[in-house]
């Protein structure tokens, strides 16, 4: 590979300076050589070069024997440190502008820790020969590759796409991920029900959804509710269309809050219920919190309670403070994903608002919470809401809701 010529002497050579480095990747591993061509120009474009962990140079540089394999991917920045394994996915994403956060993530403490042992989780379980590469347990692989495969292939559309568009698009490839990962967690059901919790239902409870319970028939009052919700979103949604600037932005996301999550998920948990199938609503009142705890376990979108403990709290049972961090991290990730990542801005303030609600919860769980009765009552509820609405401003910060939520209501033909 005459691009590559006399790398012995790579870092001492002037002309290399103009690399930022080299990603070195397993060319015996058809998934590794995939990955490579399919982000070589994205790497290219930021003075990155792709090449084999086969290269001389390369074994040379990492202290590789004739003979041995390396474990793990490397990166070699132009100055001449090399990182492996997660560090080096974090390090290379620091070079990427649209993949910063999940350097800026791997900083956070405990995140770090966790990419590194899904890191050497899938190493240890990786076969790679003759250029067929495949992954021992199959069944651990069938069930959470999709949740990273189909949000990283979303990438490709970054630069075709309108932010807004891009955003429910990558949204999307998350949800997917999820519902696959819980509906392969939860026992076998017939394959209509399978279709219909797959496509026809929004929550990710899939052991009530798919198992034999049965649910609480809707009443008329709560159909009402429903239907209630759906129109008073779709209301305010309209009105947002006359205001400007970030509280256009803002009331419109509320009202699509109010009119999908609190309506419409509504409506199909009446429908499903109604048809004798277990699908709580995704809302449970959430201004009816009691507390901080109250609101984020029992009352805000709870369809995703079974995937954080089967994905988070179930590892780290024995360490429930740092799960509870560990839980309100991911959470901050992903709301990374498909609010800052969309409009290049606002790193790390979604992530900063989930640390602190898990700062309050644990606050209201401690000897100090307790005495003060900030688990009940009226001080449980006032916590409640300044703590959770107060700092939302982070969340849904002012870049994003001027790139993606404004441009969406113009396209929409409201704004």
């Amino acid at each position: 590979m005459t691009a590559h010529r006399t790398r012995s002497a790579w870092f001492c050579d002037e002309a290399s300076t103009a690399h930022a480095g080299w990603v070195c990747y397993d060319a015996d591993c058809s998934l590794c050589t995939a990955a490579a061509r399919r982000f070589g120009t994205v790497l290219a474009r930021r003075g990155i070069e792709t090449v084999p962990l086969q290269e001389d140079w390369v074994r040379a540089r990492l202290g590789l024997r004739v003979g041995e394999a390396s474990s793990e991917m490397a990166f070699i920045v132009a100055g001449g440190q090399a990182f492996g394994g997660a560090e080096a996915v974090a390090r290379i994403c620091r070079e990427i502008g649209w993949a910063w956060p999940v350097w800026a993530a791997s900083r956070v403490p405990g995140v770090g820790a966790l990419m590194r042992a899904g890191y050497r989780w899938v190493a240890a379980h990786r076969s790679c020969a003759g250029g067929a590469c495949r992954i021992q347990k199959r069944s651990a692989v069938a069930t959470w590759a999709p949740l990273l495969l189909l949000p990283a292939s979303m990438f490709a559309f970054r630069e075709t796409l309108p932010a807004w568009a891009w955003m429910w698009t990558l949204s999307a490839a998350i949800f997917a991920g999820c519902k696959w990962a819980t509906f392969r967690l939860a026992p076998r059901a017939p394959l209509g029900r399978s279709l219909a919790y797959l496509f026809l239902w929004p929550g990710m409870e899939a052991k009530r959804f798919l198992g034999d319970g049965v649910p609480d028939v809707p009443g008329e009052g709560e159909w009402a509710a429903a239907i209630a919700k759906t129109t008073l979103g779709v209301a305010l949604f309209a009105f947002a269309a006359h205001l400007h600037g970030l509280a256009a932005g803002w009331l419109a996301m509320a009202a699509l809050v109010l009119a999908l999550h609190c309506g419409v998920f509504h409506l199909l948990s009446c429908l499903w219920r109604t048809a004798g199938i277990d699908a709580p609503p995704l809302m449970n009142s959430p201004l009816l919190a009691k507390s901080p705890s109250d609101f984020w376990n029992d009352r805000w979108n709870r369809g995703f309670s079974d995937l954080a403990r089967a994905l988070v709290l179930r590892p780290l049972r024995r360490r429930p403070g740092f799960a509870l961090f560990a839980v309100f991290a991911v959470s901050g990730l992903v709301h990374e994903l498909v609010i800052s990542v969309p409009v290049l801005a606002g790193w790390g303030l979604p992530t900063a608002y989930f640390l602190f609600q898990g700062a309050v919860l644990a606050l209201e769980r401690s000897h100090i919470g307790k005495r003060l009765g900030l688990g009940s009552g009226w001080r449980g509820r006032v916590l409640a809401w300044v703590a959770i609405a107060g700092p939302a401003f982070l969340l849904f910060h002012p870049a994003f809701v001027r790139g993606v939520i404004l441009p969406m209501l113009r396209a929409a033909g409201a704004h």
